[in-house]
């Protein structure tokens, strides 16, 4: 799993991440922004700290193939992420409104091996705050 991990992390290099302060507890939060099924996907990305009890849906699901990759658009920005998950977001994203999400692959930086053990820490308390929990098997 960390091989694809870093793998994930690696085919997504343009993208930079802001640092997460651990003393607030924050994580990273993904907004879906609204579009029709064969429109691109395009997201955000938002800093919040769980203290703060932010409303937002968690996605557990199949990472699929790490050599199955496509692009989306994270803040404008090329993000390479695996099938499973391009076919995950398409299916969660609403025609008409953003739909906010944790998504680890995305969420973590996982090339930031500080940061992932600590964001691993904390995944029973990120999906036991949310307000819905998808899966997704692929």
């Amino acid at each position: 799993m960390a091989l694809a991990l870093r793998q994930f992390q690696q085919a997504g290099q343009q993208f930079s991440y802001h640092h997460l302060c651990h003393g607030r507890r924050e994580i990273r939060l993904l907004d879906l922004l609204p579009g029709l099924p064969l429109q691109p996907i395009e997201c955000e990305l938002r800093v919040v700290a769980l203290d703060d009890k932010p409303e937002y849906e968690a996605l557990s699901y199949v990472w699929g193939d790490p050599t199955r990759l496509t692009t989306v658009s994270l803040l404008g920005v090329p993000f390479r992420i695996t099938k499973s998950l391009e076919s995950a977001l398409r299916r969660l994203r609403n025609p008409t409104k953003t739909r906010t999400l944790w998504v680890d692959a995305i969420c973590i930086n996982q090339s930031n091996d500080t940061e992932r053990t600590e964001q691993m820490g904390r995944m029973r308390e990120i999906f036991s705050q949310t307000t819905e929990c998808a899966i997704w098997f692929g």
